[in-house]
C-alpha cells in the first residue's frame, strides 16, 4: 500500500464496487454496474491530479461473519470480494485496498487510521454501492469522525456515482435512492448532481 504524503486535496473512496453486488451473487443487481462508466470518468480525470484513491471492498467469512445473519451468503472472499474488472486498473494504482466485513468502512481500524493520517485532505468524495448501506454509512460515519477530530472536511456524494438494488416488494430502488440522499444531506454529507467542473 502506497502510504506517501502528497499534495493532494481530495480522497475518493470507491466501495464495494465488486463482482458479488454488480455481476453475481446472491445479492448482485447487475443494474448496478451501470455507475462503473462515471466511476471510470472520474477516476480517469483525477489521475493527473494528486489526489487521494482508496478501494473498500466487502469481504466475510461464511464461517464467522456474523452479518450474514441479517444478509443473504455474500462477498465470501474470491471472485465476489474482488473489485470489478473494468476497475482494476484504477484499483492498482489506489493509495489504499481495504476489506471490510460489515457494511460500513469506518468501523474498519486500518480504513478508519488511513483516513485520520492523511492531513491535508479538504475533501472526501465516496462512490460505489449501495447508496442506502454501505454508501450512505460511510459517508454519514465520516462526517462524525471528522466532526471528532475537529476536521475541516466536506464530504460528498454524486448521485451518478452511486447505485442501489432492487426489490419491487421490499426495496424500490428509486424509493431507497432518494431516502438515502435526504439522510445524508440532513447529517451533513454533500450530495450533488456531477456537473462539468467538479471534479
Amino acid at each position: 500500500m502506497n502510504m506517501m504524503k502528497k499534495d493532494g486535496k481530495t480522497l475518493y473512496i470507491v466501495v464495494d464496487a465488486v463482482n458479488g453486488f454488480m455481476k453475481e451473487g446472491n445479492l448482485a443487481d447487475s443494474y448496478i454496474f451501470n455507475i462503473v462508466p462515471t466511476i471510470i470518468r472520474v477516476l480517469t480525470e483525477i489521475k493527473q491530479k494528486d489526489d487521494y484513491l482508496f478501494f473498500a471492498n466487502d469481504k466475510h467469512d461464511a464461517l464467522k461473519s456474523t452479518e450474514l445473519k441479517n444478509f443473504k451468503e455474500h462477498c465470501c472472499g474470491g471472485w465476489e470480494s474482488q473489485t470489478v474488472d473494468e476497475l482494476i486498473p484504477f484499483e492498482k494504482e489506489a493509495n489504499g485496498v481495504f476489506y471490510k466485513n460489515n457494511i460500513c468502512s469506518v468501523l474498519c481500524d486500518d480504513f478508519r487510521e488511513a483516513i485520520l493520517a492523511l492531513d491535508d485532505i479538504e475533501e472526501v468524495v465516496v462512490m460505489g454501492c449501495c447508496t442506502d448501506l454501505c454508501v450512505m454509512y460511510l459517508a454519514i460515519l465520516l462526517v462524525l469522525l471528522f466532526h471528532q477530530h475537529n476536521r475541516n472536511i466536506n464530504v460528498t456524494v454524486y448521485k451518478e456515482a452511486v447505485q442501489t438494488f432492487n426489490d419491487d416488494l421490499v426495496h424500490r430502488r428509486e424509493e431507497y435512492n432518494e431516502m438515502a440522499f435526504r439522510e445524508m444531506q440532513r447529517m451533513g454529507v454533500q450530495v450533488k448532481t456531477l456537473g462539468k467542473g467538479d471534479i
